[in-house]
């Protein structure tokens, strides 16, 4: 037995700083598992489960880090270099309201009739309405009254339940004050002009303030002035939401090209104006036949430098099948297909057409059935020769339809940024009858080829091996490749085409 000065006990006996901090209390000590231990152990129904949970995790993961790679790289060729404003891209669709839409049986169209075709409007991918005829006035040489809206057409909680539908679906509203006899008349003095500044002031603001998207006004009217018009965009602007997307736009519409010189004066804009959208006719009045595509090919080489907005017929002008006849389905592809943004004057999309060719004081109805009476209000007797087929109803159900067509290049365009941005070059051929033209965006490229006469082949100078695929024909009846280098055109035959990845327009 040791006693307490025994040298060998004190030894013994463990120093508590010298102690590992690690150490353990317990005289138990870790093994090493041997393999076939270590198989037993990681094979149990635990651990297979904890493995299994995080494999599906990190590939969870993974997938989703890798489509988020994806969407940033396809966003970053697609997007356009700056956020387009509604109206820059925008498919405005033009109608008078007493020859649109019937609800009530009385054979006038109203605000009620625009309601329930809403979703017809959608199939067109509209996205604005351009709204005419709306006003009442006490005889039938007054002025309108601009803050008041013709009894048999509805009323001004008609016109706010309008409003507030359209918008839930993504379509503005706007006002049409051409032809308005208040601005046509000549000012004979300043006290009088000065009144019916006052009289516009307020309507503007009336409108404005029920939440109306913008105004188009005539380059005919006389009260069209730099003055006015500054006047206009202040009020537009400072009556507009702070948001963005809800800009206020006002439209001036060349009707006669007369407007042309002051175009550029007109559009230049700065941050505390309304934006002004100029819309000029592709097609000068008296053009016809043989000569429209030389009056495209001069319009299109002479294209406003700031955002270009062509328009074939419309209010005051008459329909596109009036002035072009059987080249509607090539200009049907032309108008959607150029820069800036796209109009349709209603009836348009279904081959609708004045009764005497050209003359747009006969506004026929809308058609939506097939044995529907031409019943409208005022001179607007207009029908169209192409009997039971122009109706919305009967087009519905013939594949290759004017309405089809529509609706397909409506797509089209919402579909392909290339489409809507104002990327745009006229391409030389070798036949006077054909245009060509490119649009592009990044890594998209387009070329659209009208052929204005009879069948051919035609080259186009994109390079010997170019290929690429028919997306849409104006005859809706070629989806194939092609290589425009040797492109066969089918008489009065508009294609667009979409070039691969890798070839240049």
């Amino acid at each position: 037995m040791l006693s307490k000065n025994d040298p060998t006990s004190i030894q013994s006996e463990e120093d508590p700083e010298k102690r590992p901090l690690l150490h353990s209390t317990s005289d138990n000590k870790w093994l090493l598992l041997g393999l076939e231990e270590l198989k037993c152990q990681a094979g149990g129904p635990r651990w297979k489960a904890f493995r299994t949970r995080l494999l599906i995790i990190l590939s969870v993961a993974w997938m989703g880090m890798l489509g988020t790679a994806i969407a940033i790289i396809v966003q970053s060729l697609s997007a356009p270099s700056h956020t387009l404003e509604w109206w820059e891209m925008g498919s405005f669709y033009q109608l008078e309201v007493p020859v649109f839409c019937d609800s009530n049986s009385d054979e006038i169209g109203d605000l009620n009739g625009i309601l329930i075709q809403l979703p017809y409007l959608q199939s067109l991918k509209v996205n604005a309405l351009l709204l005419g005829s709306l006003y009442s006035r006490d005889g039938s040489v007054q002025p309108s009254n601009l803050t008041s809206i013709n009894a048999t057409l509805g009323t001004t909680e008609d016109f706010k339940k309008l409003l507030l539908v359209a918008r839930g679906v993504g379509i503005r509203i706007l006002l049409d004050f051409c032809n308005e006899t208040w601005l046509r008349d000549p000012v004979p003095t300043e006290s009088q002009g000065g009144s019916v500044m006052s009289k516009v002031k307020n309507a503007l603001r009336f409108w404005l303030d029920l939440d109306v998207a913008g105004f188009r006004i005539c380059n005919e009217d006389l009260l069209l002035t730099n003055k006015t018009l500054l006047h206009w965009r202040r009020e537009l602007k400072h009556r507009s939401p702070d948001k963005q997307d809800n800009q206020r736009v006002l439209i001036i519409s060349d009707v006669n090209g007369g407007l042309r010189a002051e175009a550029t004066a007109f559009q230049k804009t700065n941050g505390s104006l309304a934006p002004l959208l100029y819309t000029q006719q592709l097609l000068p009045p008296s053009v016809k036949g043989s000569s429209l595509h030389e009056a495209v090919h001069q319009a299109l080489q002479g294209q406003p430098t700031s955002w270009p907005t062509w328009v074939v017929g419309g209010p005051g002008v008459g329909h596109m099948a009036s002035q072009v006849a059987d080249l509607q389905r090539l200009f049907a592809v032309l108008s959607f297909t150029l820069p800036g943004p796209h109009f349709i004057y209603y009836g348009d999309e279904i081959g609708l057409a004045e009764l005497q060719s050209g003359s747009p004081t006969n506004t026929p109805s809308m058609k939506w059935k097939a044995h529907q009476k031409s019943g409208a209000t005022g001179s607007s007797t207009g029908v169209s020769s192409k009997g039971d087929l122009d109706s919305v109803e009967a087009q519905l159900h013939i594949r290759n339809s004017t309405l089809h067509l529509f609706q397909s290049l409506a797509s089209l365009r919402l579909r392909e940024v290339a489409l809507r941005s104002s990327e745009f070059s006229l391409i030389p051929t070798n036949a006077t009858t054909v245009l060509a033209f490119s649009r592009s965006w990044r890594c998209s490229r387009f070329l659209v080829v009208l052929n204005f006469g009879e069948s051919l082949t035609t080259e186009l100078p994109v390079g010997p091996n170019s290929r690429g695929a028919v997306v849409l024909s104006s005859y809706m009846n070629r989806r194939d490749s092609v290589f425009p280098s040797t492109l066969f055109l089918a008489a009065r035959e508009a294609l667009v085409i979409k070039l691969a990845a890798n070839e240049q327009a």
